[in-house]
């Protein structure tokens, strides 16, 4: 498991049993069939969506569900294949919410709530707000988004806390 996965095709049963072990998910057991039921590229990154069929002793607390976050560049014809943004479209939402919108959308366990992170983009963006607001000042556009970025981060934070509380309570 020294290599890391930059594409969904490269999963193996014999790679996530090492993952899940390593992370305490899978105690016993191992995984037999790794389903990849869809895979998506994102501007940042690719999301593949897992259903694990495991072994008869395996542990019942392993997970049936997962999704694996790739980084990786997206292509400028991936990009264009995309579309462009468009000022009045519902769907037209911050990098930010993007980012939490298909983490929600993949459904996720205590233990992955509490392992999420921002992508280094969202990171680096919030920082140049920052530093801009603090600095030469924003536009009411970049104000909002800073606002955005900061709800979801305190969202994150309550989610996350009470994803320890459950982790405790197990």
């Amino acid at each position: 498991m020294h290599e890391p996965i930059t594409n969904p095709t490269q999963l193996t049963p014999r790679w996530l049993t090492e993952a899940l072990r390593k992370s305490g998910s899978l105690l016993q057991g191992e995984v037999e069939k790794v389903i990849c039921s869809q895979h998506k590229k994102t501007f940042t990154a690719t999301i593949a969506y897992l259903q694990m069929k495991y072994s008869v002793d395996a542990s019942r607390t392993a997970p049936e569900r997962l999704f694996l976050k790739m980084s990786g560049e997206t292509t400028a014809t991936e990009l264009g294949s995309l579309g462009g943004r468009k000022e009045n479209d519902p769907m037209n939402v911050s990098p930010a919410y993007s980012e939490i919108v298909d983490f929600i959308a993949a459904g996720t366990t205590p233990q992955g709530l509490v392992a999420f992170r921002p992508s280094e983009a969202a990171k680096e963006r919030v920082a140049d707000l920052i530093h801009r607001e603090k600095t030469t000042g924003l536009t009411t556009e970049e104000t909002a988004e800073l606002n955005h970025y900061l709800q979801l981060e305190h969202l994150m934070r309550l989610a996350k806390a009470r994803a320890h509380h459950y982790l405790k309570d197990e």
